[in-house]
């Protein structure tokens, strides 16, 4: 059994493989690569095996090309990786150690993947997508798993590029945010228009296309963008040949695309003929296999002609949708509103939908319109796509809780499919049997209404092999007929379009790789490479190097130029070769002449020496007198200061004098009276205490008495105890007559004490206040003596007043001699110092001739050895004249 069946999504993966593998071998292939070289083409080379896996599932009809997905699985992860590793290397190295630990978990994760991907997959069964014409496993929800894993790994690019804008230099940054956009230009697009052919909102046609293209020019971009900001030498011709086949990969994609759609349009036109001839006679044509009839009226399917290949009944929603729409199509516009109510009415429950959507749009068209039943087809073929979206929607939701997922998801709201999305809910809510398949029933209103001509897929009911189904309605019997032919025809009907597409393929490449070499070679590589091998000489010392013109084009003109450039360094050379001689002559002049006026200096500068030290000595001199002079009149003026403030404190003091005697004379009175009034306070005291003494004796009778009263009652109790009972009254009066007499014996001594303490204080207080008296007496007398002291510095502060204005009047005169002689003396030191100035110019000026004659003798010497090396160097440089003369010496010697 033939298996290789080529298609339109083969020519697209094929483009991939060969562009990314093209691209990997070019990176691969460079000297001396760096390692963000070797990380972008080891992602160009799993890419390209990436996409040779989509022409193992594209070209091979049989199961085992479920098998591809472990290839894609794993080169995509390996591809992205090293396109993410690319950034810790790219445009510097950064952070090795942190690159080699990505690395290690990367890999890691990819292997994860990898391998939990076949374990789930291995395990699972292969289906048959029409949609894209391959096979796959029945794997959904570990390739979503995938997919995020993908996404994730797409995010980790972005980062990493980032990081690199915000932490690399200013100048890398506006080429990194490049390589960004390209990236995300030829991943974004692709993973978008997937997941919409996935839904069924686009063909998958239109993403394979879109894949090709995106995908090949996006990383096409990258790699240029890389190549012209790398250091890697990369030859003109390797980068002409890269960009040339990548555009003719992208323009036969773009061939492919249209010439294959119109040869399925063809396969469409012809085996759609080939179906209603049968229709007609009712026997098989072709390559027809069955011809199979439905009748609404019978409600069956009825096989005309040829094998029953397929189970009918799972598609007899498909034919009744099919053939409401044949007959909507035959409503007559005269009599088209009560013709469409009937033919709604009359549609079965799974047209339900379908019914209302026509009914609310036949509503809004105008009473007039000529072809109704033209724009309610019309209306009905636009549902197909957002039919077949919902439809699709629904097949992933899993069957356990069903009911409340389905219901989350049609809560949305959209115009065109609100009459299905509100006949859904309401069977969902209205439902109450648990056990029915509400799953098949709603995607029973979901059958898709297919027009006539449109190329269906049916699967064997043995499982075995794949029909393409055409619907014919046969407008004689009113029944619709679905004819079947081989699903292998079909594939074998496109493989030799996609076969010469691949020859084209592989010519388009040999003629860029080598056929440009040859085209070019005498145009473009060979002019270029006469250039360079005369830049070559240039640079070994060959000025009589010519490179031929041979085409007057731009490299034409390039070469011109340059023999012309070569042209003028020889004659330039010639020039300089010839003066060399005079250069050295005159050198050896300068030399003299600067050695006669370096003597000639070196005199003038002993003799302006010796002046210039006889003047400074002089200078000094002027300097020291005009020092001790500045010294003289600063020590008057500081005289003339101190005896004006010695005058005005002379003053002060005279008159703080005269106050300070005044107050002395005061305190004088003050003294005099306090020693009175001392005197009186001694006499008071001594009396005071006189008294105190008196007092104390009469204490003492009392205490006398005290004493004599206690005997007294004393014996009292001594007579009450003999007088026995009698007594007893005089004893009571005895006792308190004694406690009396103690008592006031207490009393007594406390006033003795109290007395005896302030007698010794008044005796030691009349002490002091004597003393003081006496004191008063010797400040009296201390303060008389200063009084006169004062007086006596009274009359010498006038004479010395006198005195400081005689002094003050001869320094004076001093001060006016000495500024006399000052000003003189500046005037002399003035004079000096600009002879001095004028000596110092002219020994300057002697020691700048002498460092220029040096100079000159120096410029002399360099001038005689750069004109022996300008000989050397000339004499490196082959010129036309002594070529001849070597031909010529040649000859001779011959």
């Amino acid at each position: 059994m033939d298996i290789l069946y080529l298609n339109s999504f083969s020519i697209g993966s094929l483009i991939g493989v060969v562009f990314f593998a093209v691209i990997a071998t070019f990176l691969l292939t460079v000297k001396n690569k760096s390692k963000a070289t070797l990380h972008l083409g080891i992602g160009y080379a799993a890419m390209s095996v990436f996409n040779f896996g989509y022409v193992i599932a594209s070209s091979i009809y049989h199961p085992v090309a479920a098998y591809h997905r472990w290839i894609t699985v794993l080169t995509i992860l390996i591809g992205l990786s090293h396109i993410n590793i690319f950034y810790f290397y790219f445009p510097t190295e950064r952070n090795p150690r942190a690159a080699r630990i990505f690395i290690r978990a990367i890999y890691a994760v990819t292997i994860f993947v990898t391998l939990a991907f076949v374990i789930v997959s291995a395990g699972t069964e292969r289906l048959y997508l029409f949609r894209g014409h391959y096979w796959d496993f029945d794997a959904d929800a570990v390739s979503k798993r995938v997919a995020l894993v993908i996404v994730l790994y797409t995010l980790i690019n972005i980062v990493l590029c980032a990081w690199r804008v915000f932490t690399g230099e200013k100048k890398d940054r506006r080429l990194l945010l490049l390589m960004l956009l390209t990236f995300l230009f030829a991943s974004l697009v692709p993973t978008i228009t997937n997941t919409l052919s996935r839904e069924g909102t686009i063909s998958r046609e239109t993403f394979h296309n879109t894949w090709v293209i995106f995908n090949v020019f996006g990383f096409f971009l990258y790699a240029i963008v890389y190549l012209n900001n790398t250091r890697e030498t990369i030859s003109f011709m390797g980068k002409l040949i890269g960009i040339s086949g990548v555009t003719m990969l992208v323009l036969l994609q773009f061939e492919s695309f249209y010439f294959l759609r119109e040869r399925d349009a063809s396969y469409d036109e012809l085996h759609y003929r080939i179906a209603e001839l049968t229709v007609l006679d009712g026997s098989l044509h072709g390559e027809a296999v069955y011809c199979a009839a439905y009748d609404q009226a019978a409600g069956s399917i009825k096989l005309k002609a040829g094998e029953k290949l397929v189970d009918f009944s799972t598609l007899k929603d498909t034919y009744i949708n099919g053939l409401v729409r044949a007959r909507l199509r035959e409503v007559e516009a005269g009599d088209f509103r009560t013709g469409l109510a009937r033919i709604l009415r009359d549609s079965p429950a799974g047209f339900t939908g379908y019914a209302r959507a026509v009914a609310r749009f036949a509503e809004t068209l105008a009473p007039g319109e000529p072809d109704p039943s033209g724009k309610i087809i019309a209306y009905l073929d636009s549902l197909h796509e957002p039919v077949l979206i919902l439809a699709n929607m629904l097949r992933r939701i899993p069957g356990e809780n069903f009911r409340e997922s389905a219901l989350n998801y049609l809560a949305k709201t959209d115009e065109k499919l609100e009459p299905f999305l509100d006949l859904m809910r309401t069977r969902l809510k209205n439902e109450t049997d648990r056990s029915r398949d509400l799953k098949k029933e709603l995607l029973g209103y979901l059958a898709p209404v297919e027009k006539p001509g449109t190329r269906l897929y049916r699967q064997n009911a043995d499982g075995t092999g794949h029909i393409v189904a055409f619907l014919v309605y046969n407008a004689g019997t009113g029944l619709l007929n679905e004819v079947g032919f081989p699903y292998t025809n079909y594939r074998a009907y496109m493989h030799p379009s996609v076969l010469r597409m691949v020859i084209m393929l592989g010519v388009i490449m040999l003629v860029v790789r080598f056929g440009f070499l040859f085209f070019f070679s005498g145009i473009l590589i060979n002019p270029l490479r006469a250039l360079s091998r005369g830049v070559r000489e240039v640079n070994k010392g060959n000025l009589n190097v010519e490179v031929p013109v041979k085409i007057e084009d731009e490299i034409g003109y390039i070469t011109r130029t340059f023999n012309h450039m070569v042209a003028s360094i020889r004659g330039m050379v010639e020039n300089i070769s010839a003066n060399s001689s005079e250069v050295k002559t005159l050198s050896g002049d300068l030399n003299d002449s600067s050695s006669q006026l370096s003597e000639i200096a070196q005199e003038l500068a002993s003799i302006v020496e010796e002046a210039a030290a006889a003047y400074e000595e002089m200078s000094a001199s002027f300097e020291s007198s005009l020092t001790d002079i500045k010294a003289q009149m600063d020590g008057s003026e500081l005289i003339k200061d101190g005896i004006a403030k010695i005058n005005a404190s002379s003053g002060q003091l005279s008159q703080r004098i005269g106050r300070l005697t005044d107050s002395i004379q005061g305190a004088v009175g003050l003294v005099e009276t306090g020693e009175k009034t001392m005197t009186k306070s001694v006499k008071a005291i001594g009396e005071m205490a006189d008294y105190l003494r008196e007092l104390e004796g009469t204490i003492n009778l009392i205490d006398e008495v005290a004493d004599k009263i206690n005997l007294l009652a004393l014996n009292a109790a001594i007579e009450a105890s003999r007088a026995g009972d009698a007594g007893k009254g005089f004893s009571v009066v005895a006792d308190e007559v004694n406690k009396l007499a103690d008592q006031t014996a207490d009393l007594v001594k406390g006033i003795r004490t109290t007395i005896t303490q302030h007698t010794k204080r008044i005796t030691t207080e009349l002490s002091f206040i004597s003393d003081t008296a006496s004191i008063f007496s010797e400040v009296r007398e201390k303060i008389r003596e200063t009084s006169g002291v004062l007086a006596g510095t009274m009359e010498f502060t006038g004479e010395l007043g006198a005195m400081n204005s005689d002094i003050k009047a001869k320094i004076d005169q001093l001060s006016k001699i000495s500024a006399g002689v000052f000003s003189f003396s500046i005037e002399q030191k003035k004079t000096v110092e600009e002879l001095t100035k004028t000596i110092n110019s002219v020994n300057e000026i002697s020691q700048k001739t002498l460092a220029s004659s040096e100079l000159v003798r120096g410029y002399a010497k360099i001038i005689g050895l750069s004109s022996q090396s300008l000989s050397g160097n000339l004499e490196t440089f082959t010129l036309k004249g002594d070529a001849e003369t070597e031909d010529d010496s040649g000859k001779g010697r011959g």
